[in-house]
């Protein structure tokens, strides 16, 4: 990498004459690191339009003038742009000179050592009177700097960038349009990447663009405009690192016409552009005569400035600000020029910069490891010492040149070698110490990987190979049998699949393995291919017939085997015991026999695997006789109450003699075959006894058993409880019981039970000790339920004690209730005493229970269960009747009462009403309904207590006076709202508690919902189109007004009922017909308006669809079947070869491709026209709607046309030439002569008639036939 330097301090000096005419200008130049030692530094100066051609040259470092030189003719006075550098290689940088405006663009350099002349060139093209500007750096990076020049004006935007050495043209670049009046130039890294880019500012006329082109490439990597677009007095450009990034910044400030503003785009930012600064460089930002800029390092601290001058009108001023603070410095002061202090300077203002770079493979097991250093420029002072390392020491350096230096560095151990270049480690060509490099990282690995090998037994003849590696990039490789191949590696683990079968045998396998740095690890391993299968031989060292229990057996194998037990054995007569793996390739164990006789052992094959996998073989089956002189004997278990019980069992051997013993009485038992019995003489107490039975016989053969527990003696009788879960007393027809035993029982059923008034059925064994069963009782009283006596029986034979008695009382007599008053038949008495008397207790009986025509209950009192007293408000004079209705109580069995006698009495007195009243209509929708009760008399006592609502919340109760009460009440819910004024609410000026009285209306507080739909299909031709309207409810005041229509217009508008409608919509045109009712145009007779409806959508569609007959065949054709194509313009349906109506042809070969395309082929009859068509309606679209007719017509030749010769001429003539006519039987083409066939003769077409049929010919030879 590579970094710019600012390489030359120019300054724009004005004569004393120019200070009153034109301003100075300024330019800037960059030159590239080089080789050559470091340039000695001169400031230019030069006079803009108006003055003499004359630059003046002086030593940066004294700030003498050194001399000074007429860049052009003494004539011209259009001004001079100046840069600096090193064109020549000499190592002082020389003058470059671009002639202004009306100069041409002629570029002269000259020497900076003495200012003579070193070489002189046309920069384009000649016509080219608009000036020129400079700028310099090394783009080709020959170590001399190349020149960039840009037209100043007559449109020429042109530019180039020039080698300083010859003039040659390097590159050039059109950045902006012919409307732009010119550039300016200046150069630098702006990007960073150690090439010069070319920076471009519009001039006079051009809006205020900025461009900055990559050296290298040309492509735009800044392209931004700088000041307002008003600004078009042209830009002054200068460049330099401003932030020490190594990356020059862009410093524009306008021409004349703009303010004293200056702009500072920050070095590598994006297209567009970051601004770093933005500030007027004077106080009076109302100057409009632009500023001159330059990029210098004016305080020495080591960062760079920002110096300007004043524009063209001014008097000369220079100024300076801290390039990174913008704080004012003090203005600079040159000493011995002669325009003191009137000058814009410019000078070196970039730092070195190193690349660090390395041609070692990372990793790498090299050491030392190789790196190159390279600097932007020659430098001084670099060292070995120089060199950050980290991991590692430099034990080589050498300076190939003053710009490229390379050293080896010895890694101090494994892992990362670091090297960079820190800043200030050299110093470049103006003093300036470099800036720190990039840091290069190299892995140093010299240690080779570690492999281990799976050693591997297999029957796989082209096996995978598996190892470790601990390097996971490492490359693996493995050798086997002469063979080599890659190895995979996942993680540490490698893999390899053998390539080509092995034979079985011993093989070694070798694997290598080679890390990212060239270091190479090896391992050794046993490859073992067997395919040869295990042999099982079975042995035992017991002899043929033997009694020995268990037997021993020993498996052996003829290699080491695993996966082998006793599951893996095939054994008859036996359990295997004691299984025991003595090596992997012999197994012993011991077989158990289960009964008398042979006892086989054999081991199947494939039930072990060796190393390799292969399955054993099926071994020898060998055998055992198994005879044993132990006698078999069994003992049948005994529950029994007798005690002196007889015992039976089995014996195997009937000759032997079997003795029993129980509680240590020992028996002698009888043998019958294998049947044994033997009773016990002594009689035994109840409990549960050991059975022990012993055999012997003859031959000295013992058998002997126990069964412990196996006989029991129970002499207690089971006990059974008698319940039931049904109620005392009950109503129900079926009263279930449940019979539970203390112990299991048998026998027991229906039989067993005791039952007085009533009947048991339904018999369930829930289990041997639980019965259930019910019983319908024979009448009302009790129900009594009993177990007899031995009715069920135990294991033992002991039959139970009989049980407890359950009895329940059996009601299902429905209660009486008698109505009663101590008042006369007439009476005035108000109000009238009642008692209701039950001829039995009774619940449940309330006032509610209780009906009263003409009158009202109130004071209802229990006095006890089955007596009821309650008074009766009568509603008016006349009959008060009282009854109680069925069902309202119940007796202590559940029985509902029957219905009562009515009762009469008359009331001859006078009693209060009230009357219920409001103004509200009914149905109402108000939220809150105002009523009133209105009383005949005054009265006492009554408040909203007396008040009961139903669907409502009451509130507001007012006493308007003695007899009048008013209230709201507000409907909770839609429907019916009942207000009851209570019996004896209130109490009249009598005395007398007053009449109940109701009143009832219904909220309706839902507005009307509306359904709009319709009968047609969608699409539909249908003209007009039916729809109806559906209300929620029935509705007044709808009418066509309420309709929302679309794409149409409404007619036949009926009202069908209140909340039906019908009505008609024409379409205006084909297309989506849509109808909404809109919100409020009904309402329903609580006053609600109506909601919006949804919207019924109907497409209308009464156009026809057309049809369109196509053919692949040319007209005419000789094709024998001709293909055709119907296509409709829309889908349709009913079409099929019925609908095509064909002359001169025949249909076949019918296809519905879809809905709208169909194919077929006609096969003319004849040749002459085949006329294909379509007619009206042979097919209906979605809508309904029948197509239009089509035709087409092509015409079939399938005969060739013959041709006839005829001549006027007799059979015998003289004429010469003879006529001849050839007539053919349709028209033809392409008839010529070459289609005669001639003898003795030649022929010409001498005439046709008919065109394209007739020909007349005339032989030209005589005697022609």
């Amino acid at each position: 990498m590579s970094l710019f330097f600012w390489k030359k301090l120019v300054m724009a000096r004005m004569t004393e004459a120019a200070k009153r005419h034109r301003r100075a200008l300024l330019t800037c130049e960059s030159l590239e690191s080089r080789t050559t030692p470091a340039a000695q530094q001169i400031i230019a100066s030069s006079v803009g339009a108006g003055g003499a051609p004359i630059v003046h040259v002086f030593d940066a470092a004294t700030g003498l003038e050194k001399f000074a030189v007429r860049a052009y003719e003494a004539s011209f006075t259009g001004g001079v742009r100046v840069a600096v550098g090193d064109v020549d290689g000499d190592g002082v940088e020389d003058l470059i000179t671009g002639a202004g405006p009306t100069g041409g663009a002629v570029v002269n350099v000259f020497s900076g050592v003495d200012g003579h002349l070193v070489r002189s060139f046309l920069a384009g093209d000649a016509t080219n009177r608009g000036g020129v500007s400079v700028a310099a750096a090394d783009f080709d990076g020959d170590g001399s700097a190349d020149i960039v020049v840009g037209a100043i004006q007559d449109g020429r935007e042109l530019v180039q960038v020039l080698r300083g050495t010859d003039g040659t043209v390097l590159q050039q670049y059109r950045p902006f349009d012919a409307a732009i009046e010119g550039v300016t130039v200046a150069a630098g890294d702006y990007n960073g990447d150690g090439t010069p880019d070319v920076i471009v500012g519009a001039g006079v006329g051009g809006a205020p663009r900025v461009t900055v082109l990559d050296g290298a490439s040309g492509a735009v990597l800044l392209n931004t405009f700088v000041f307002e677009s008003t600004a078009r007095g042209g830009i002054q450009l200068a460049a330099g690192d401003l932030d020490g990034d190594g990356k020059v910044e862009v410093v524009a400030a306008p021409g004349a016409g703009g303010g004293p503003r200056v702009v500072a785009i920050s070095g590598g930012s994006p297209d567009g552009g970051a601004v770093l600064h933005n500030f007027f460089g004077y106080d009076d930002s109302s100057i409009r005569n632009g500023v001159q800029v330059s990029v210098l390092d004016v305080n020495q601290d080591g960062h760079n400035d920002i110096v300007i001058a004043n524009g063209q009108g001014q008097s000369p001023q220079l100024r300076a600000f801290d390039g990174q603070t913008l704080a004012r410095l003090p203005d600079p002061q040159y000493p011995g020029l002669p325009f003191g202090t009137a000058a814009v300077i410019t000078t070196n203002t970039v730092r070195p910069t190193a690349a660090v770079n390395t041609a070692s493979a990372d990793p790498t097991n090299a050491s030392p490891i190789p790196f190159t250093v390279t600097f932007s420029e020659a430098v001084t002072g670099f060292t070995a010492g120089s060199v950050s390392v980290t991991n590692g020491f430099v034990t080589s350096f050498t300076p190939v040149s003053a710009t490229t230096y390379t050293l080896g560095v010895t890694p101090a151990g494994q892992g990362t070698v670091s090297v960079s270049v820190p800043a200030g480690a050299a110093t470049g060509s103006a003093g300036k110490p470099n800036t720190a490099s990039n840091s290069v990282a190299v892995v140093f690995d010299s240690i080779a990987p570690e492999l281990t090998v799976d050693s591997l037994t297999t029957n796989d003849v082209a096996p995978t190979l598996t190892g470790t590696v601990d390097d996971p990039t490492a490359s693996v490789s493995v050798s086997v049998n002469g063979s080599t191949f890659a190895a995979s590696v996942t993680g540490t683990t490698w893999a390899a699949v053998v390539p080509a079968n092995l034979a079985e045998g011993t093989y070694a396998v070798q694997v290598a393995a080679t890390d990212g740095a060239g270091n190479v690890g090896t391992a050794n391993g046993t490859l073992v291919i067997d395919t040869t299968a295990p042999d099982a031989t079975v042995s035992s060292t017991a002899p043929d017939s033997t009694n020995v229990s268990p037997i021993p057996f020993s498996v052996s194998f003829s290699e080491d085997v695993t996966g082998f037990s006793a599951a893996g054995l095939t054994v008859t007569n036996g359990v295997v015991t004691a299984f025991t793996s003595v090596s992997p390739r012999t197994y012993t164990f011991d077989v158990a026999p289960t009964g008398q006789g042979e006892v086989t052992v054999f081991v199947p094959g494939g039930v072990a695997v060796d190393a390799a996998g292969n399955g054993n073989t099926a071994s020898n089956t060998l055998s055992r006789t198994f005879a044993t002189g132990t006698i078999g004997l069994t003992a049948n278990p005994l529950t029994t109450n007798n005690t002196v019980p007889t015992l039976t069992g089995s014996v195997d051997d009937p000759t032997a003699a079997v003795t029993v013993t129980v509680d240590g009485q020992t028996v002698a038992a009888v043998v019958t075959g294998t049947t044994w019995s033997a009773t016990i003489p002594t009689p035994l107490p109840e409990g549960i006894y050991d059975v022990n039975v012993a055999a012997s016989d003859a031959a000295g053969n013992t058998g002997a058993m126990v069964l412990a527990g196996g006989l029991v003696i129970d002499l207690t009788a089971p006990t059974a409880t008698v319940s039931t879960t049904a109620a005392d007393p009950t109503n129900a027809a079926l009263i279930p019981f449940t019979v539970a035993f203390d112990k299991d029982v048998s026998g027991f059923g229906l039989e067993g039970l005791v039952v007085q008034n009533g009947t048991a059925s339904d018999f369930v064994a829930v289990d041997a000790r639980t019965y259930t069963f019910v019983v319908a009782p024979d009448g009302d009283g009790l129900v009594t339920v009993s177990v007899a006596a031995d009715a069920a029986t135990d294991a033992a034979g002991n039959g139970n004690a009989a049980s407890n008695a359950v009895a329940v009382t059996s009601d299902r007599t429905a209660p009486t209730p008698t109505v009663s008053s101590p008042a006369p038949d007439s009476t005035s008495t108000n109000p009238i005493p009642f008692t209701v008397t039950f001829d039995e207790a009774v619940t449940g009986f309330t006032a509610a229970g209780v009906t009263v025509a003409n009158g009202s209950v109130i004071g209802f009192a229990t006095v006890d269960a089955r007596t009821y007293t309650f008074d009766v408000v009568p509603a008016g004079p006349g009959d008060v009747t009282v009854s109680v209705a069925a069902g309202v109580a119940a007796d202590a069995a559940g029985n509902d009462n029957v219905a009562s006698n009515a009762l009469t009495r008359t009331f001859t007195g006078t009693v209060t009403t009230a009357v219920i009243s409001t103004p509200a209509t009914d149905p109402t929708n108000l939220s809150l309904i105002p009523f009133t009760v209105t009383f005949a008399d005054d009265v006492t006592g009554f408040d909203q207590t007396g008040l009961t609502v139903t669907n409502g919340d009451l509130s507001d109760f007012t006493a308007v006076d003695a007899r009048t009460y008013t209230f709201n009440v507000a409907p909770a819910a839609d429907g019916p709202v009942a207000i009851v004024v209570a019996a004896g609410a209130a109490t009249d000026s009598g005395g007398h508690p007053t009449a109940a009285s109701t009143f009832t209306i219904t909220s309706d507080r839902t507005a009307p919902a509306a359904t709009v739909a319709t009968g047609a299909a969608s699409p539909t031709n249908a003209n007009p189109i039916p729809f109806t309207v559906t209300f929620s409810e029935d509705v007044t005041g709808f009418d066509e007004t309420g309709l929302d229509v679309t794409n149409g217009t409404v007619s036949n508008f009926v009202a069908v009922v209140a909340r039906t409608y019908t009505f008609d919509v024409a379409p205006a045109a084909d297309g989506d017909v849509t109808v909404t009712v809109v919100a409020g145009a009904a309402t329903d007779a609580a006053g609600n308006d109506n909601l919006a409806s949804n919207t019924a959508t109907v497409t209308s569609d009464t156009t026809a669809p057309t049809v369109a007959i196509t053919t692949t065949e040319l007209d005419p054709t000789a094709a024998a079947l001709v293909p055709f194509t119907v296509t409709f313009s829309e889908d349709v349906t009913g079409f099929d070869e019925t609908g095509l109506d064909v002359t001169n042809g025949t249909v076949s070969n019918f296809v519905a491709v879809d809905a709208r395309t169909y194919t077929f082929d006609v096969a003319p009859v004849g040749d002459g026209l085949v006329t294909v068509s379509v007619p009206a309606g042979a097919a209906t679209d979605v809508a309904g709607n029948q197509n239009v007719a089509g035709t087409f017509d092509i015409t079939s030749e399938r005969f060739a046309p013959s041709a006839t010769v005829t001549s006027p001429a007799g059979l015998a003539t003289n004429a010469s030439p003879i006529p001849f006519v050839v007539t053919f039987s349709e028209d033809v083409t392409g008839f010529d002569e070459t289609g005669l066939d001639v003898t003795n003769g030649r022929s010409r077409i001498s005439s046709r008639s008919t065109p394209g049929r007739t020909r007349s010919m005339s032989p030209r030879a005589p005697r022609a036939t």
